[in-house]
């Protein structure tokens, strides 16, 4: 059994989330890790500069709702071919650092 037993994949509506989409299903069946995502976008209270970002001036934009659910959609048509546990981690509209830093380690 492999060591991993969950993976968390931040979710955008920049392309490269499809591309960041199927690299984690894929690492998650492999492990036999349970696939969590969320949308992330960033408020003024929390300014991010993360390495990892394609656009880092994107993480300072208010978060667009709507791109939010059209980002959702991407992870339900992934979840719906089964294969590997997936869950979407919802913030409803909260402070995303904040909804995080509050969620389990463990799958619910």
């Amino acid at each position: 059994m492999s060591a991993i037993r969950s993976v968390l994949l931040h979710l955008d509506a920049l392309p490269a989330s499809t591309a960041r989409l199927g690299f984690a299903r894929a690492s998650a069946l492999r492990h036999e890790a349970t696939l969590s995502a969320m949308f992330v976008g960033s408020s003024l209270q929390w300014p991010l500069q993360m390495a990892f970002t394609e656009i880092p001036a994107a993480l300072t934009h208010p978060v667009d709702w709507a791109t939010a659910d059209r980002t959702k959609l991407l992870f339900d048509k992934a979840s719906a071919t089964g294969g590997v546990a997936m869950r979407w981690l919802d913030n409803d509209s909260a402070d995303t650092v904040t909804v995080f830093a509050g969620r389990p380690c463990s799958p619910t």
